[in-house]
């Protein structure tokens, strides 16, 4: 049975909502609700348990009917889903935009916060999904078309298990620190220390993507794989950074600031470097000095144990790298177009950068993304691929979807709106 419109339009009759079919209008439910879990909430908690009234004989069935329900939809940190309905289509592709980690920029960089709360909003949703829809297929943006290399999921796991593993020490601290000797503010301290650990690996993990964290049926493992075609990435790679050079050129020229998040610290003067140096291994040391001294000091040897074993697990996830493709950020020092005087020759340089970007880095991939999910999805028995792609290309590249004849369920999390 295809995507299941008989349900859906009886659902829409029911609340009154409108819907179209692939080519008309396109069917919008707005949820109100705000993320239900708080900031400091472990990885473990994003994980229900498993529905065994689950209707696995027909994923593109279970998923119309669940992201159908009122009640499931108003629960999640969703502000918009949008169905593209193709008759008869038995593929669909459960599309997420995303907000990914800026290039060049280190995970705990208050620029990604947004990127964080996105992507915890998205596991959030894929796990509520997977508790009743099994979902085995995943394409992602960033990766190359094919299977997502064995050394970068295996570094990932790892990651994921030491993450457990750290918020198991962790209670077991909590618990020596309560029948130690020491004063309650002393106590609230080395628990500020570690929850601050937690949620730095916690960090690190969603900005890998919420995908590779989603909940899996050790039977039934998930198959990941990449939506890009590598000649493509190389151009990509190289307008984009002739377009940061450009714009940095040219604020020299016009003497504005230039963007120092987009072409990274070489562009702050040293004074600034140094002092932001010292905030990052102020705030965000791995592990927490105090943390560290503390362990040291203290006479307590339950206490002196667990935190032993909490900072060993600390060091391990830092030591714990995960294979990325993520380029480094240009530097001011080799721009090509330093010689460059002329603001005008500048500008118009960077109007044709632009419209370069938008056909190959916006419209190219959109659809090399689109024929790889179909192809993907006629390799294998799947009905259903959950696909994650940057927010730029919402709209172009559901439209290349829908040309390979796949019906787009595409779900907006509330972090997109900020």
């Amino acid at each position: 049975m295809p995507f299941s419109l008989h349900i859906l339009g009886s659902f829409l009759k029911k609340h009154r909502v409108k819907t179209t079919v692939f080519g008309l209008t396109v069917l919008s439910i707005i949820g109100t609700s705000q993320v239900l879990l708080p900031k400091e909430s472990s990885l473990l908690s994003l994980h229900p348990q498993n529905n065994k009234t689950a209707l696995e004989t027909n994923p593109q069935t279970s998923l119309s009917i669940l992201l159908n329900e009122q009640a499931v939809v108003s629960s999640l940190p969703i502000q918009d889903i949008q169905f593209d309905l193709v008759p008869g289509s038995q593929k669909t592709v459960l599309f997420f935009p995303q907000i990914h980690i800026t290039p060049g920029t280190d995970s705990h960089d208050a620029t990604n916060n947004q990127a964080e709360q996105q992507q915890r909003e998205t596991l959030q949703v894929l796990n509520t999904i997977t508790a009743s829809t099994p979902l085995r297929l995943v394409m992602l943006e960033g990766e190359m078309e094919g299977p997502v290399e064995g050394q970068k999921l295996r570094a990932i796991q790892k990651k994921l298990s030491v993450h457990e593993q750290m918020i198991a020490a962790s209670a077991q601290v909590t618990q020596a620190l309560q029948q130690s000797p020491y004063s309650s503010t002393e106590v609230h301290t080395i628990q500020k220390e570690l929850d601050k650990e937690l949620r730095r690996s916690e960090r690190e993990l969603l900005l890998l993507g919420a995908p590779y964290l989603m909940n899996t049926n050790p039977n039934t493992p998930i198959v990941y794989t990449g939506a890009e075609q590598p000649t493509t990435m190389e151009k990509s790679r190289i307008l984009v950074r002739e377009h940061l050079y450009l714009q940095d050129r040219l604020a020299q020229v016009r003497q504005q600031t230039p963007h120092t998040s987009s072409l990274g610290q070489s562009f702050l003067s040293q004074n600034t470097q140094e002092q932001l140096l010292q905030q990052y291994l102020k705030h965000i040391s791995k592990p927490a000095p105090s943390l560290v001294i503390f362990t040291e000091k203290t006479k307590d040897l339950k206490l002196k144990k667990a935190l032993d074993h909490f900072i060993s697990l600390a060091k391990v996830q830092e030591n714990t790298s995960v294979p990325t493709r993520q380029q480094s950020a240009p530097s001011r020092a080799n721009n090509p177009y330093a010689s460059l005087s002329s603001a005008k020759q500048l500008q118009e340089l960077l109007t044709k950068n632009e419209q370069e970007i938008k056909a190959l880095v916006l419209e190219q991939r959109n659809k090399e993304t689109a024929e790889n999910a179909r192809k993907l999805l006629e390799q294998t028995s799947e009905s259903v691929l959950v696909l994650q792609y940057g927010a730029k290309h919402e709209e172009g590249l559901r439209r290349e979807l829908l040309k390979q004849g796949m019906s787009v369920v595409t779900v907006k999390t509330n972090a997109l709106n900020k």
